[in-house]
């Protein structure tokens, strides 16, 4: 399992280093990239950590619509999020029956 939380870690910083204070959020729930940026960095601490408790609340931003393909459509890097969203899914479904 550690080494798909990794995986699942690397992703997350990915899609962080694509947040910067240009990024365009109209379509989330967030009023600006530093309230996102906190909160990516805080639960990256946490998953850093063994603590799983936020994987939840990423299945669902990876999920069609939600805030990641929201912000990555808003900010033109679409493709490389479905990529993202794809391997998130995976090993998030590979953890979760470990889990089990």
């Amino acid at each position: 399992m550690e080494k798909r939380l990794r995986a699942i870690i690397l992703i997350i910083r990915l899609v962080r280093a694509k947040i910067t204070d240009n990024t365009n959020l109209l379509w989330t729930d967030y009023d600006d990239a530093e309230e996102l940026q906190t909160e990516l960095d805080h639960d990256l601490l946490q998953l850093e950590k063994g603590n799983l408790s936020s994987l939840k609340k990423y299945k669902s931003y990876f999920l069609p619509t939600a805030t990641f393909q929201e912000i990555a459509v808003s900010n033109a890097w679409g493709d490389e999020y479905l990529r993202l969203a794809g391997l998130f899914d995976g090993l998030y479904g590979e953890i979760n029956e470990i889990k089990a």
